[in-house]
């Protein structure tokens, strides 16, 4: 679309496919809510272990997706690659992460700690392949494992974040995980924009990102192998 119709036209019809959502959302109904205990605390939550580690890989995650989304395109310009093959990159990683998702989320159910550990090493592997790829069309297999880790990565995070939590207490421990997104995608850009500025590479940043992934993923694995000993122990107890 942006190629055919231009920016301003693609940007003006985003902006009126989105208010068509709000008569769905109007139409649904609200399930009723539990009440609230009056003894409950809603910053307990935030000191469990599983809802910590959920929120720092999220941060760091989309710290560096932020980094590849904004940085990976205007790299592709420079390269002389128009927009439809930036948005192939992307559709791919979609559309395989939605066929991923709904096995990696049953998967989540059972093992939210070893699920989220190898959705962040296929993404971090998946960074490393962009790194040697660089451009199209080598680039859409990077997109393909791309989609991968992150179809098994982002439900099984969710799961683990609020694996612990109590049902009136979700949407709120969900909004503060949410924020690390809301983190990554501030700070990234920044970040990734002053080390491409301060060593005139794209390369460097593109080497950067995974490398964090991969140590954010060994360090996740050995509270995954902790949990799963545990978990272990239990069954043989039972």
């Amino acid at each position: 679309m942006a190629e055919v119709l231009g920016y301003n036209n693609t940007f003006m019809i985003t902006s009126l496919l989105l208010p068509s959502i709000i008569p769905i959302i109007i139409s649904c109904k609200e399930c009723p809510h539990q009440q609230t205990p009056k003894s409950s605390n809603y910053l307990m939550g935030l000191k469990e272990q599983h809802f910590l580690l959920a929120l720092i890989t999220l941060i760091i995650y989309s710290t560096a997706w932020m980094r590849l989304l904004t940085f990976l395109s205007a790299y592709l310009k420079i390269k002389n690659y128009g927009d439809l093959e930036i948005g192939m990159f992307i559709a791919i990683q979609a559309i395989v992460s939605i066929i991923i998702r709904v096995f990696a989320g049953r998967l989540s159910d059972i093992r939210p700690y070893l699920t989220t550990t190898i959705g962040l090493f296929i993404i971090s592997i998946s960074f490393f392949a962009i790194y040697i790829f660089e451009v199209p069309q080598l680039l859409y297999i990077a997109s393909l494992i791309f989609g991968i880790g992150v179809g098994i990565y982002i439900p099984a995070s969710q799961t683990l974040a609020l694996a612990k939590a109590p049902a009136h207490n979700r949407g709120f421990l969900l909004s503060i995980y949410i924020m690390g997104m809301d983190i990554g995608n501030l700070s990234g850009p920044i970040i990734f924009g002053a080390i491409i500025e301060r060593f005139n590479s794209y390369h460097v940043a593109f080497l950067i990102a995974p490398i964090l992934l991969l140590i954010t993923t060994l360090i996740l694995l050995q509270y995954s192998i902790k949990n799963e000993i545990k978990v272990c122990v239990f069954k043989h107890q039972k």
